[in-house]
């Protein structure tokens, strides 16, 4: 009979398996998606953070939804087409941002930084990636435009009516003593608003 002291093997196999649960809570527990997907199109893995922005209460839920990424999760499958293009030709990408359906139907906008970590023979590869929630910030900036636009109409407004009724408008900065007038101003006062440089 042949006796093998084993405890050294055993012991590396147990930190092995100690540093794959904590890799896999850290995953988890992060506050940012991670997925893992297949350049043919659908998820591998996903965590909960990724879970929930895309509206699913686990994982599971979103592996079983999207199986086709380019129709499922982009509201324009052009982008999809783009993200698979650039990493086919880098092997990376960063700030790719799109806007995506989740399970209900609803929209989000992501923001993604990922990279190809597996090639296959068949050309297809697998992709890591983490991914952001960016809807609040798009909403925002969507909401400033149109604030923009609005300001805008009220100003062309504003000069309509001002022209009509014949009013003017200036105003000059105290400190600089630059002045500021409309071209209505410069006609009411008999010159030609290109060459009027004066209150």
């Amino acid at each position: 009979m042949v006796f093998r002291d084993v405890s050294e093997e055993y012991e590396q196999d147990r930190q092995l398996q100690h540093s794959e649960r904590q890799y896999r809570t850290l995953v988890e527990s992060s506050p940012i998606g991670i997925f893992q997907s297949h350049s043919e199109g659908y998820f591998v893995h996903v965590n909960s953070y990724m879970a929930r922005i895309l509206g699913g209460e686990e994982p599971r839920d979103i592996l079983r939804h999207y199986r086709k990424l380019a129709t499922q999760l982009y509201v324009q499958p052009g982008r999809r087409n783009e993200f698979i293009r650039q990493l086919r030709r880098e092997g990376h990408l960063r700030n790719f941002e799109f806007e995506a359906l989740r399970i209900d139907g609803s929209r989000c906008w992501l923001f993604l930084n990922a990279r190809v970590s597996k090639y296959h023979d068949d050309g297809s590869f697998i992709i890591d990636g983490f991914a952001f929630d960016i809807t609040t910030r798009k909403m925002a900036e969507e909401r400033s435009e149109e604030q923009k636009l609005l300001l805008q109409r009220y100003q062309q407004r504003l000069e309509a009516t001002m022209k009509v009724g014949h009013l003017a408008w200036w105003e000059m900065d105290v400190e600089t003593g630059e002045v500021l007038f409309n071209e209505q101003k410069a006609r009411m006062l008999g010159f030609d608003p290109a060459e009027f440089n004066t209150y």
